[in-house]
């Protein structure tokens, strides 16, 4: 009975319980003790659960709730079934209960909002219909903490701990950003290289690599390049240092090592090699190389199609290209200029824009002007003035200059008129923590030679070398850069320095530099010094005088002539000195001497030559042709032998070494190296045609050799040089090749030729033959057949490109075929007149 009264009691707490009526705790007791005495009691299970759920209970707990709502429900299913129809809960109710656990409990951790309380629900209630978004909540929370930590730890903890998070990309970069900032936060580059030895995965491994590459190569130097292509041979800065290294290393004709080379720069080789033509298809331009091999298909409606392209960069209706096929600026430009170094400075009306050849650009998209510093710096003016940058692109000075100039390796910033003198090597160290020195500054500054700077301040004068020490230090003094060294004038006296030790510790009154002399006056009197050999060759002098490089000096009663090796030749005072014309390097004199000679001297050694009798003298193929008083004119040897007589009435240079003899209206030749005489018999000046063959004329020209045995009859109208043995030949206003030795004929009925080349190694022309063209070479022989009603070299006269035509006036179409230089086929196109207008350029 007491069970059965227990029961009843039970059931009659579990309803009060259940209608949520009940303010007060119920009888905690009675259920203890009925638990007590039936632990599997479900109908006790579920009302302990319940008081533990109630609200306003002191005891509230979800946890225990829970842990008895679970026990209600074993005890439940192992209940008989008969005492199950007695309870007033079933497996449902109890379910029920157990999910309004779960919310509360749910609630009571987000009121709490810790990643403890979460992680305490998401323990303690995994099958609750919360339990994803509570974790979805504590890895929030647990995100907004590593954020207020904001330390690589809390971000590294996080992703470790959290690792489905779907904040966990966000922690990782955090991580890696505040690591990154951590260990670079000196800003120097050993941090830098120091982080990506730690952290060679890092998503930060481009930007430490562009600051270690832009840092490091700053100076320009192709070394600091390939050491950085060695440490980091692969990612964009490598490819980029490899591209920059091509153009400096191409520029100092250097042979790229192996660890450089990839098949991308050997490809530009190959693209940049030779020159590109212009070619025209379906309304469009593209570009071919010199082989025919299309480079780059027709994209452009418009180009310079007259001239084959030989720079690197192309200038397009569509912007600049590299050869490479790369768009360097997509924008319609007037002119493309190459600053060097890889650069290219594009003008668009009143803008340049300055881009590397692979890509990438410098500064702004619009400055007025751009320099190359030093052979390592660009600058790069805007209105406010200069700024400087590395060749990498980096800006080095971000201060504005009124003008940036080098000496050497010295850069000169002009700020405010003064000019500031800084090393090249401290100007590409420049950096945030490690700022521009700017202490050096002067008035005046300028180029003193052999890279020493001249400076100003005021009224003092000093020079700086290149490693920014005073050579000369500043003083009031007035300094003046001389051939042998400079002067120093002070309080009215002149020293000089760079001559003899002793010359060097006097002062003078005067000095007068002129290059391969030194006058020095001091009270009046001169001293003569040859810088050359570092000596005086001449003191206490009356005068000195300098004339074709000869210096003369008064003297007492006499004149002195100093010739080149410093000797003086002496004579009297008033002799004149007359100089003989010629082109001679060699400087000549004659002064009177015995009878009516007149003695010749020539200056480099200063001596005598030879005395004789003559009215007038010149220096021609270092011979003498000397004039008598009667006009006529003969040869000397340099020791006074003559070589011809005075029989001529005029010898005057030819071509080769030869000289050209007028003789009773006949024209001869003479052989100034080997003394040979072609006798003067003919009409017109003789020319030398080969070591062999002469061309003369006798009513006609023709061939003769150097016995005059005539080769040709006399009866061409003009004779040109071809080669050794064939000549171009005109008879009947038509020209025709002959060979020489048996007069054949190579090429004929040619009404005229033009010079396409003209070089000691071959000579190539374009010839007309009949009412067609082709072109000739006398050492190819015929590179194009003359079939062609037009045939324009497009190319260079180094390497000829020819562009030839064939119209078909019947069909109204041109026949456009390109050859070139070896005289081979590369392209062959047919064009209606108006396509044909668009290619076509005139000669």
């Amino acid at each position: 009975m007491a069970t059965a009264r227990s029961f009843v009691l039970i059931s009659l707490i579990v309803s009060l319980l259940l209608s949520c009526s009940v303010r007060t705790s119920p009888e905690k007791s009675v259920i203890l003790k009925t638990l007590k005495k039936d632990t599997l009691n479900a109908q006790s299970n579920f009302a302990y659960a319940n008081y533990f759920l109630t609200k306003d209970n002191a005891d509230f707990n979800t946890d225990s709730a829970q842990l008895y709502a679970n026990r209600a429900l074993a005890a439940w299913r192992v209940t008989p079934l008969k005492q199950r129809q007695r309870l007033s809960i079933d497996s449902i109710s109890i379910i029920r209960f157990s999910s309004r656990v779960d919310s509360a409990a749910f609630e009571n951790a987000r009121k709490q909002n810790t990643v403890e309380a979460y992680s305490m629900f998401i323990d303690h209630y995994p099958l609750a219909i919360d339990h994803l978004k509570a974790i979805e909540l504590r890895d929030e929370v647990a995100y907004l903490d590593a954020l207020r930590t904001n330390t690589p730890t809390a971000f590294k903890k996080y992703t470790d701990t959290y690792p489905n998070s779907p904040r966990l990309k966000e922690a990782e970069g955090r991580y890696e950003q505040l690591i990154f900032k951590e260990k670079t936060s000196s800003g120097g580059v050993d941090d830098y290289r120091s982080f990506l030895t730690q952290f060679p995965n890092s998503i930060y491994r481009n930007q430490a690599e562009k600051f270690i590459f832009e840092s490091t190569t700053s100076s320009g130097h192709t070394s600091d390049y390939l050491n950085f292509i060695k440490q980091y041979p692969t990612g964009a800065q490598s490819s980029k240092a490899r591209s920059i290294l091509y153009y400096l290393m191409r520029d100092e004709n250097r042979q790229r090592p192996a660890s450089v080379d990839n098949d991308s720069l050997r490809m530009l080789d190959a693209r940049n090699k030779g020159y590109w033509v212009p070619y025209y298809k379906n309304g469009l331009y593209g570009f071919m190389n010199d082989d025919g091999e299309e480079m780059i298909a027709p994209l452009f409606d418009s180009v310079d199609y007259c001239n084959a392209l030989t720079q690197d960069f192309i200038v397009t209706s569509k912007g600049v290209y590299s050869r490479s096929g790369g768009l360097l600026l997509n924008k319609s430009v007037t002119q493309a200029a190459d600053l060097g170094k890889g650069f290219l400075n594009i003008v668009e009306e009143n803008c340049h824009i300055i881009v590397h050849q692979s890509g990438f650009q410098v500064g702004d998209n619009c400055v007025e002007d751009a320099r190359i510093i030093a052979d390592q710096f660009i600058a790069l003016k805007k209105q406010k003035g200069w700024n400087v940058y590395a060749i990498n692109g980096k800006l080095l000075l971000t201060s504005f200059y009124e003008d940036v100039t080098n000496v050497d390796k010295v850069i000169v910033l002009k700020r405010y008129g003064k000019s500031i003198v800084v090393k090249t090597s401290n100007v590409a160290a420049t950096s945030a923590i490690k700022p521009l020195d700017e202490s050096l500054v002067f008035d005046e500054v300028r180029a003193w030679g052999n890279g020493d700077l001249w400076v100003k301040n005021g009224v003092l004068e000093g020079v700086i070398g290149q490693d920014l020490q005073f050579i000369i230090p500043l003083d009031r003094q007035v300094l003046v850069k001389t051939s042998f060294g400079y002067s120093k004038s002070k309080d009215g006296k002149i020293e000089v320095v760079g001559v003899t030790p002793e010359l060097e510790s006097q002062k003078f009154d005067g000095v007068h530099d002129y290059g391969e002399w030194l006058e020095l006056i001091l009270n009046k009197r001169s001293l003569l010094y040859k810088p050359s050999q570092k000596k005086v060759v001449g003191s206490n002098l009356d005068s000195v005088w300098i004339k074709n490089r000869v210096a003369f000096a008064a003297k007492n009663d006499s004149l002195n002539v100093y010739t080149a090796n410093g000797r003086p030749a002496s004579f009297e005072k008033s002799a004149p000195i007359n100089f003989i014309k010629g082109s001679d390097s060699i400087v000549y004199f004659w002064v009177p001497d015995k009878k009516n000679n007149k003695a010749v001297y020539e200056t480099n050694q200063g001596k005598k030559l030879f005395s004789y009798e003559f009215d007038d003298i010149e220096v021609i193929r270092n011979l003498f042709v000397f004039t008598t008083k009667k006009g006529k004119k003969g040869i000397l040897r340099r020791d006074g032998k003559v070589l011809q007589p005075a029989e001529y009435e005029a010898i005057i240079p030819s071509i080769r070494g030869y000289l050209s003899l007028l003789k009773e209206k006949k024209f001869g030749l003479y052989n100034t190296k080997n003394q040979k005489l072609i006798k003067p018999q003919y009409e017109r000046n003789v020319l030398p045609y080969s070591d062999k063959y002469f061309i003369a004329y006798k009513g006609g020209y023709g061939i003769i050799t150097a016995t005059e045995e005539p080769v040709t009859g006399f009866d061409f109208e003009e004779i040109r040089y071809w080669n050794d043995s064939a000549a171009w030949v005109k008879k009947n206003f038509a020209w025709s090749i002959i060979s020489i030795e048996d007069m054949s004929v190579k090429l004929s009925r040619i009404r005229s030729f033009q010079s396409i080349k003209d070089h000691d190694d071959e000579k190539i022309v374009r010839v007309q033959q009949d009412n067609y063209f082709g072109v000739v070479s006398n050492k190819k022989g015929i590179v194009v057949t003359p079939t062609f009603t037009e045939v324009i070299n497009i190319g260079s006269e180094d390497k000829p490109f020819y562009f030839t035509e064939k119209r078909v006036e019947e069909a109204g179409i041109y026949v456009v075929i390109y050859y070139n230089s070896r005289g081979k086929l590369v392209r062959k196109q047919v064009y209606e007149e108006e396509e044909y207008e668009k290619i076509y350029c005139e000669n």
